[in-house]
């Protein structure tokens, strides 16, 4: 029979707060403790451990959730806001384009329109740009907590060093070819659309620079 979460949540967290503060605990004398086999012990710490390291600290109030302060959220740009906004409300193409909240009504958001996101009459869309940006952001967040990665927490500093650099290549790359933007961020204040991107990092070479 297949045991409820809720209760195998409870029960973990009543035997935690049972043991000795200040004393460490190897898996074995865990698993006497919570009557577990030692695989099913160590998987539920590890489990405890991410939640505890990564959650979100969050209101729940009946069947709403208010998510109150998120560490990813704290360290990502206005634009990368922006993009996982459009992404959560839906707003993938032009036919379910939306007005934007007033909080995004900015100049950093208005530099990116027509690149990462499309305005219609006062409403907005992801392009095609913006929704590799999510895939990227979505990416280097399954990464950090799925291998217990440490990342920089400084504020509004982006996710670029959690994202793998061939992986910014290959966009920069890919939306450079689909949508003839140059590589030179000195430049082209479109490619500076959320990550602090070095160009001379980034290979270009066999690719022509369109001006």
């Amino acid at each position: 029979m297949k045991k409820d979460p809720m209760g195998i949540v409870l029960g973990l967290l009543t035997r935690l707060n049972l043991l000795e503060e200040n004393r460490e605990y190897n898996i074995n004398e865990l698993k006497e403790e919570f009557n577990l086999h030692w695989a099913t012990t160590n998987k539920y710490i590890k489990i405890a451990e991410l939640i505890q390291k990564y959650c979100p600290i969050f209101e729940v109030n009946g069947a709403k959730v208010k998510i109150n302060k998120s560490k990813f959220q704290r360290i990502l740009t206005e634009k990368e806001k922006f993009v996982l906004y459009l992404f959560n409300e839906d707003a993938l193409d032009k036919n379910n384009a939306i007005a934007i909240d007033k909080r995004y009504d900015n100049e950093e958001i208005k530099e990116s329109i027509g690149y990462l996101y499309n305005k219609d009459m006062n409403k907005f869309y992801l392009t095609e740009a913006g929704k590799s940006i999510f895939r990227s952001l979505n990416d280097a967040i399954t990464d950090i907590i799925f291998n217990d990665k440490e990342f920089c927490q400084k504020e509004e500093s982006g996710l670029t060093e959690s994202i793998n650099e061939d992986t910014i290549q290959k966009i920069e790359i890919k939306i450079r070819i689909e949508y003839n933007v140059v590589i030179n961020s000195e430049t082209s204040p479109k490619l500076n659309y959320m990550f602090p991107i070095d160009s001379k990092s980034i290979n270009t070479s066999g690719i022509s620079v369109n001006n």
